[in-house]
């Protein structure tokens, strides 16, 4: 973990520095910024910011392969959750359908399925860091009566 200060907008020079961890396989751990402090900082805007080199950040990651096939009756409905993870977590989704947005959010929700509804759509996430795609192919199949 790195710790660092400013006041006023310009760079701290801290006394001392200690970081404590609390488990070794993940808890908490503390930080301690120490300064002398004078009659000049009065009124002074003094902020501390802490980053941890061992936090990745990364892109949206699906769990499922490149492509996805799924199958519903007609009429009948069906839910497709494509969650993604990723750091930062705040992920938008867009599903696609021949290049035509068809929905918002992690879960495409097909209800009373048609077969002009099948085909291959694509779920786009993205992060501040990056995009990932994944292709749900649909298959909606003809009832019989």
């Amino acid at each position: 973990m790195v710790g660092k200060g400013t006041k006023n907008d310009e760079q701290l020079i801290p006394i001392s520095i200690s970081v404590t961890a609390s488990s070794e396989h993940g808890g908490f751990s503390t930080s301690n910024l120490v300064m002398n402090v004078t009659a000049e900082d009065d009124g002074s805007m003094c902020t501390c910011q802490a980053t941890n080199e061992a936090i990745q950040q990364n892109k949206p990651i699906f769990s499922v392969s490149d492509i996805v096939t799924y199958e519903v009756k007609e009429n009948d409905s069906k839910v497709i959750d494509m969650n993604a993870k990723a750091n930062p977590d705040k992920v938008t989704y867009q599903w696609k359908k021949e290049n035509e947005v068809v929905g918002e959010g992690h879960v495409l929700n097909i209800t009373s399925a048609e077969r002009s509804q099948s085909g291959e759509y694509v779920c786009l996430a993205s992060n501040d860091i990056g995009e990932s795609s994944v292709t749900v192919i649909l298959k909606v199949l003809c009832e019989f009566f």
